[in-house]
């Protein structure tokens, strides 16, 4: 009776915490790390009810693959819904907000799910952990309540990561906010409000004093979403299940893939819902082919509403289809496209009539145009650009994009020698590296490359399918961004992150395909060097550059370092654990 009513009773609980929440008290007595995780947890509970009620509907369908989707397509449809909800007037926000709330407790009523008895509970689980992981190591310098520009002092020293709070902010208020200054001289049209939209479902819920609080919160939960996207990617391309939980802990514990989750802009959402869009599209071959490329239309929308970025992934992803003969056929491959535009069509109409014309950051990207350029339509302006430059020039910025992508490690010394990693070896220099440029991101990953040629790993389905996916995208990305170094160049915060993420899975999957206990080793190898780069030795300033190893550490929380260990151990402990569970009938095999 019981577990019958946990997941609705959780919903209640964590709705009523949300809107009586005061926020964080501080740091004046012990226990006040709980009232941070908290809230967190009732963030997590709020954002992701939607999904795990309409996930109980679908207990005939495989775990391992279509419930983690439900749970990220669900997440991803409401928020757009509810983007636009809020923008009609808060009223109608509140009233949707409200009523999905309900509608998710009545139906768990009606339906239950048992969450320790439905494999769903494994995802679920690595979800919440990694999500607190994250939020307790960047905390655990203090300045709690500064929200997402705390994350901007210690990881980017860049506003972009308070976009979606600032869109959020001015919804409340009323949409006209939105033609105001929206950030600078940028324009409320200029960056695709998905991530907005899902943060509402909390967001709207606390009191004003908590926003920036709750912010930080659901910036990160938005952006750890990759996780519901990799584990069925994983599971449909064959990958035994027992080992996903460490192929994911093992990205978790990627230097690149944190910063960019904890950033709270929604560059590794953008990431998950391509991610999303690939596994519906190969699931085509095991289930209903309409509804699976209907879903992967609505995914792969969903992606372009979080960053204009994932168009690369599309595209390169698009050109896999092609050349490995697996396109699907002409109707079903329509059914998809007209998918994807009509979910996306709204947000064209926003920027061409509401706030026009929405165009800035494709012209920065792939014109190299800085400065904000209103009267010329971006095509004109692509073309202006490249005839302006020459084709020497063209070729010019197209090898640089391919050193600095692939990380090339003399390529900064151009803008500044500081940045020249053979003459900066040390941690601060290194986390710049791994952060910024691809080649480098898996970091102590890179150490599984002689595995890539072990055993016929480009030949297993995951292996393929990621080494030709990450080699096409990366192409793409490179030869059509602009080039103009530094601004308008192939850095890894530019590219579509489906290349970090998957990337980042080739090298424990590789080992995995090799010898399953050498995975167990590189996992523990790797959540070591991650805690020591990015808790143990991170100053209480930016942690990027050389620089940083110049500023000395602040008093260090230690309850919040405490809960970052203990939390970090206990993945590696449950996911150890799970490469003893027995191969399940209905694994895709």
């Amino acid at each position: 009776m019981i577990k019958r009513f946990l997941p609705p009773l959780l919903i209640i609980t964590a709705t009523l915490h949300l809107i009586t929440s005061n926020g964080y008290a501080g740091e004046a007595e012990h226990g006040y790390s709980l009232e941070f995780i908290g809230l967190l947890l009732s963030c997590i509970c709020i954002t992701l009810a939607p999904g795990i009620a309409i996930s109980a509907w679908l207990t005939k369908s495989n775990s391992n693959t279509i419930l983690p989707l439900t749970i990220l397509l669900t997440t991803g449809v409401l928020g757009w819904i509810q983007f636009w909800a809020w923008f009609i007037n808060p009223a109608t926000g509140y009233i949707f907000n409200l009523t999905i709330l309900t509608a998710c407790i009545f139906s768990l009523l009606a339906r239950p799910i048992t969450l320790l008895s439905n494999r769903l509970w494994r995802p679920l689980l690595v979800f919440v952990l990694v999500t607190t992981t994250y939020a307790t190591i960047v905390v655990d310098h203090g300045a709690v309540n500064e929200g997402a520009q705390l994350t901007q002092k210690r990881y980017w020293l860049t506003p972009d990561n308070m976009i979606p709070k600032l869109f959020a902010d001015h919804l409340l208020k009323d949409r006209s906010e939105l033609l105001s200054d929206f950030q600078g001289d940028w324009q409320s049209s200029d960056r695709p409000p998905l991530e907005t939209g899902i943060i509402l479902s909390a967001y709207g819920l606390v009191k004003p004093e908590v926003r920036t609080f709750a912010y930080l919160c659901l910036g990160i939960i938005s952006n750890c979403l990759w996780i519901f996207a990799l584990w069925p990617l994983l599971r449909v391309l064959k990958i035994p299940q027992k080992n996903i939980s460490l192929i994911v802990l093992t990205i978790a514990c990627v230097g690149a893939v944190f910063v960019n989750s904890v950033f709270a802009w929604p560059k590794m959402l953008a990431g998950a819902m391509l991610l999303g869009a690939m596994s519906f599209v190969i699931l085509k071959k095991y289930r209903k082919v309409n509804l699976s490329l209907t879903a992967a239309g609505i995914m792969a929308a969903l992606s372009m509403l979080s960053h204009g970025a994932a168009l690369f992934g599309l595209l390169g992803f698009s050109i896999y289809l092609l050349i490995t003969r697996t396109t699907p056929k002409p109707f079903t491959s329509l059914i998809c496209v007209v998918t994807a535009i009509l979910i996306y069509s709204p947000w064209v109409a926003y920027q061409k009539l509401y706030d026009p014309p929405g165009d800035r950051l494709l012209k920065w990207q792939l014109a190299g145009i800085i400065i904000r350029q209103d009267t010329l339509p971006p095509l004109t302006a692509i073309l202006d650009e490249y005839a302006k430059i020459g084709w020497q020039k063209t070729i010019s910025n197209k090898v640089s994009n391919i050193r600095l992508f692939i990380g090339e490690p003399t390529i900064d010394v151009t803008a500044n020698s500081d940045f020249n990693l053979l003459n900066n070896l040390n941690t601060g220099s290194l986390r710049w590296f791994t952060v910024s440029k691809m080649g480098l991101a898996p970091f102590i990953l890179l150490l599984g490359i002689p595995f890539l040629f072990l055993k016929k790993f480009h030949k297993t389905d995951f292996g393929k399918f990621a080494l030709i996916n990450v080699g096409i995208s990366s192409l793409v990305f490179t030869m059509l961004i602009f080039g103009t170094y530094p601004d308008s160049s192939a850095w890894l915060f530019t590219a579509p992150y489906s290349i970090l993420l998957l990337w980042c899975a080739i090298f424990p999957a590789a080992i995995s395909n090799y010898n399953g206990s050498w995975l167990n080793i590189f996992v523990v190898i790797n959540a070591i060097v991650f805690t020591f780069f990015w808790s143990v030795d991170v100053p209480n300033g930016t942690a990027l550059g050389p620089a940083s190893n110049e500023i000395p550490n602040g008093e260090i929380l230690k309850e919040f370092r405490i809960w970052s260990l203990v939390l970090i151990a206990s993945l590696i402990a449950i996911s150890l654990n799970w490469t003893r569970i027995p191969r399940q009938k209905n694994e895709i095999r």
